[in-house]
């Protein structure tokens, strides 16, 4: 066999590979390999503010604006391998992470898949701050460790000395309300350390300036841009046997790891639990009710060549007892019909079975039709019961979902939502015997309660009209103007208006009845 058909088929530029992101001044400059290629007229340029968990799909091309990239740039040239961001001429910002993409343009508009991701950030200040690290945890004796690295070259300014550190520290990791906490006067510039003491580092983050000045006398000024930097600080959320963590930080450098440690209760010691290069972290597996207390540590460095690197950092510690209020998972469902016992059945499973252990029970929810909202028909409470059988009376139409709740009442999101119509249940027998002997002397429908109404007609073997009804029923006598008909066979057209999920449709029937009327007829079932 062979047909043909015809295709519409997209074919992706390949991602361009970025190869460095390199601070220069308060630009950076972005570099990449050669796209090998003359048919795309340039490159689009993309920039997101912070760490990115975007990760392209083989069939995605362009960057979503849900990735919170933003075009920052456009550069024309099939050759061209690089570009300098200079945030339209304003300048980037120090003690901020810059995450970059690109992608090729063709001449029609079309972009090529995205490039791989590099970040950087400016190299700021003067001094180089490389540590801002929490070295206890109190809400009135905290103390965090603050180091720089020692200036460089600074008789190029000229700037002799003596020289003045000025640390100031603000609230928060993107505090700007500094307060001038420590002054250092030093002739050498080896003083590169400071212990900020008596503060809170229980209850948020602080973020540290450091200035520098030329200290001399009628010559006093300040060198360079003041240094910034954060300490982390980590949140904890409790879940249900498990504790959640979002880290913040505000640094020039760029941290690539963050170690979690959790205290151990016998022998006082943090121990490792995980590492993650992301702002968030899940220690799963806990017991409830039970407090567990960590810390982290970041590591990280400056991306510029000759720069610092392996910069350690520890957050605060901090604790969190996990609490049951997590819904258990969503239920998968499906409903099927038994039509000759007018019920339905339920069914419905808990894929994960580590969510099936969380499991204290279901609510089932009905409808009837698709207009009404769902409501509650009945609590199941045993978490291993994995069917319902539901009667509704003549209508077994309805739509169902089912959730599952837990023995601390969280409810999951209820399970999509299934809907099964109603059986066709109308039958006309094929004979009866209007004979008066009170045995089958009537034509009577099987029917149920959604026929509303029918249209139904019966002709003799002559095509004359000798019976037609609307009641569901037919309660045919079998007379023709006042008079028993004659034997034989007739000949029926029957439309059925039945009430459905939907509203009231309609289905058509025809065939043939046997009128028998000797004395002593009767109609027997045929054996099986």
């Amino acid at each position: 066999l062979s047909d043909i058909d015809n295709f519409n088929i997209k074919v992706l530029g390949p991602p361009p590979v970025l190869t460095g992101a390199s601070p220069e001044g308060k630009f950076i400059r972005l570099a990449w390999n050669n796209y090998g290629t003359t048919v795309i007229s340039g490159f689009n340029i993309y920039r997101k503010e912070g760490a990115s968990s975007f990760v392209p799909d083989s069939c995605t091309n362009g960057i979503p604006s849900s990735t919170g990239f933003v075009k920052v740039g456009y550069i024309a040239g099939s050759s061209v391998v690089s570009f300098l961001d200079t945030d339209n001429g304003q300048g980037l910002q120090y003690s901020r992470e810059y995450t970059y993409r690109i992608v090729a343009v063709y001449t029609n508009g079309a972009e090529s898949k995205a490039s791989n991701e590099i970040s950087s950030s400016l190299v700021s200040g003067v001094p180089l701050i490389t540590n801002v690290s929490v070295r206890t945890t109190s809400v009135t004796n905290g103390s965090i460790v603050v180091r720089w690295k020692k200036p460089e070259k600074l008789d190029t300014i000229p700037a002799l000395g003596p020289y003045e550190y000025l640390i100031y520290r603000a609230n928060g990791i993107t505090g700007t309300n500094f307060t001038q906490v420590r002054s250092i006067q030093t002739a050498t510039l080896n003083e590169t350390s400071f212990v900020d003491t008596l503060i809170n580092t229980q209850a948020g983050g602080f973020i540290y300036k450091i200035e520098l000045y030329n200290n001399a006398t009628g010559n006093r000024f300040l060198i360079g841009d003041p240094g910034y930097a954060s300490s982390v600080f980590l949140t904890a959320a409790p879940g249900d046997r498990k504790v959640r963590f979002v880290l913040t930080r505000n640094v020039p450098w760029i941290n690539t790891r963050y170690d979690f440690f959790r205290l151990n209760e016998v022998t006082m010691k943090f121990d490792s639990i995980g590492t993650t290069n992301l702002l968030s972290f899940v220690d799963e597996g806990l017991v409830n009710g039970r407090q567990y207390c960590y810390k982290v540590r970041s590591t990280g460095g400056y991306t510029a060549v000759d720069m610092p690197k392996n910069l350690i950092n520890f957050s605060q510690e901090t604790c969190g007892v996990p609490i049951d209020n997590e819904p258990p998972c969503q239920p998968e469902i499906n409903v099927t019909s038994q039509c000759d016992s007018l019920y339905n059945t339920v069914r419905w499973t808990i894929p994960n079975s580590l969510c099936l252990q969380d499991v204290a029970g279901y609510n089932i929810y009905y409808k009837l039709i698709t207009e009404e909202n769902l409501s509650l028909l009945t609590a199941i409470n045993d978490k291993n019961t994995f069917s319902y059988k539901h009667f509704p009376g003549e209508v077994i139409a309805g739509c169902y979902a089912v959730s599952a709740f837990d023995l601390a009442g969280n409810e999951s999101l209820k399970s999509v939502m299934i809907c099964v119509d109603s059986c066709n249940f109308y039958e006309i027998p094929n004979v009866f015997t209007p004979n008066g002997d009170d045995i089958n002397d009537w034509l009577k429908a099987k029917t149920s309660g959604l026929v509303e109404r029918v249209d139904f007609k019966l002709f003799n073997r002559y095509g004359v009209l000798i019976f037609q009804t609307d009641e569901p029923k037919l309660n045919w006598d079998g007379t023709y103007k006042g008079k028993i008909v004659s034997p034989g066979v007739y000949f029926y057209q029957c439309d059925v208006f039945e009430r459905r999920i939907s509203g009231l449709e309609q289905f058509h029937l025809s065939g043939f009845i046997h009128v028998i009327t000797e004395a002593g007829a009767t109609v027997t079932k045929p054996e099986l």
